[in-house]
């Protein structure tokens, strides 16, 4: 049984700068002070060109919190994302092996925590308020972002373009906009040094 296959989990690849990505899922435009970027996020099997080589991208595991009950997929998780009470802080605690959390407060807003304690209040601005789907996208798109060594503190805006999910599923995070704004606190992760 492959992971896509279980409910809330998805295995997703990410390409932050300009790779060969065969099946898109999404693509988002990222705001930061130096300019515009566009990411790419696309199914693992298309992501690599020909050649294999992989320059560009991030393969992931992102998980549900909300429709993965199974501890042992959240665990293997490098994205966790879903609504909830709990803090995302306290969530990454519990799971030493993921980057980063993208946590529902309210319908238009979330919170991510990242594994370096980076905070980031998340608004949603577009039409309607942000879904499972937005909140996986935004989960990979953050994770990406951090694989390919760029800081999260200079995220300002996303917005997620038109894009296939799947055959047959519509759009994905078309039209889904975000706000970001890194927050000056760090969330403590409860490490200690030796």
């Amino acid at each position: 049984m492959t992971a896509a296959r279980l409910p809330g989990v998805a295995p997703t690849a990410v390409a932050v700068l300009p790779a060969a990505v065969v099946r898109p899922v999404a693509v988002a435009l990222v705001d930061t002070p130096s300019g515009t970027h566009v990411v790419v996020i696309g199914d693992p099997a298309g992501t690599y060109d020909g050649a294999g080589s992989g320059a560009g991208s991030d393969e992931h595991l992102a998980v549900d919190l909300d429709r993965c009950p199974d501890e042992r997929r959240r665990s293997c998780a490098d994205a966790l994302h879903g609504g909830g009470a709990e803090p995302a802080v306290l969530t990454l605690r519990r799971h030493p092996g993921c980057l980063v959390v993208v946590r529902r407060r309210t319908a238009r807003t979330a919170e991510a925590v990242v594994r370096d304690g980076t905070r980031l209040a998340v608004t949603a601005t577009g039409p309607a308020p942000a879904g499972p789907r937005e909140l996986r996208l935004l989960a990979s798109l953050l994770h990406g972002w951090l694989a390919e060594g760029l800081p999260v503190e200079a995220l300002r805006s996303v917005r997620f373009l038109d894009a296939r999910y799947g055959p047959g599923q519509g759009a994905a995070g078309g039209g889904a906009r975000f706000r970001m704004r890194s927050s000056r606190r760090r969330a403590s992760l409860g490490l200690r040094e030796a």
